[in-house]
């Protein structure tokens, strides 16, 4: 972590239940105790990680997804978040569901509209894992998820985090870098911290 935002905060400082996790579906989240993170903060989580495991808070904007979420009933154990969508206006399971306000003309992906959602709820620090930044993920060729897989994203989604982070300058984003990718991203509140130093800040609450 790079010397000036070593003297903001520490990593074990940084932790604690009231900090968001968000949660991507890239395979490097495979490395981590899914149920063992929700004990210490509060989830986010994307899409089809529902199959596997419910977050506090899961989030969906493709049209597709969010069917297959409503017809699992999963937002009865969890606060389901979509996209704006005009043809759910007026959907019969309208009350399971809330609205993500982006602020934005442009659409989001299901990773940063999490973290938006995180930002709006008031978490100061947002740790994220399964971020990989590749569509190459843990639903790989199932229901809903492209068959053709990427080593990597389009620029636009490390645009709209920066874009995120520009707009909540008091908010510490920490990615733990789980695969060797550090995104092209440069702002004072963010950091990518290795699988092994989030171990350490787990084992410190």
């Amino acid at each position: 972590m790079p010397k000036n935002k070593q003297e903001r905060f520490t990593l074990v400082d940084m932790a604690r239940k009231s900090d968001a996790l968000v949660i991507g579906n890239g395979k490097s989240r495979l490395q981590f105790d899914l149920n063992q993170l929700q004990q210490l903060f509060t989830t986010y989580g994307c899409n089809a990680l529902y199959r596997d495991h419910v977050p506090d808070n899961l989030v969906a904007v493709d049209p597709n997804m969010i069917y297959e979420i409503l017809k699992s009933e999963v937002y009865l154990k969890t606060q389901f978040y979509i996209q704006g969508h005009s043809h759910f206006d007026n959907h019969e399971l309208r009350s399971h569901y809330k609205i993500i306000h982006y602020g934005y003309k442009e659409g989001y992906d299901s990773g940063n509209s999490a973290i938006l959602v995180a930002c709006q709820k008031g978490h100061k620090n947002i740790y994220m894992v399964g971020i990989d930044y590749t569509t190459n993920n843990v639903y790989s060729n199932t229901q809903n998820y492209n068959s053709q897989s990427h080593n990597s994203l389009p620029p636009v989604w490390q645009t709209r985090l920066t874009r995120i982070m520009n707009q909540y300058k008091d908010v510490n984003f920490i990615r733990v870098n789980g695969n060797d990718y550090t995104p092209n991203i440069d702002t004072d509140n963010f950091s990518n911290i290795s699988v092994e130093q989030f171990k350490e800040i787990i084992n410190e609450l």
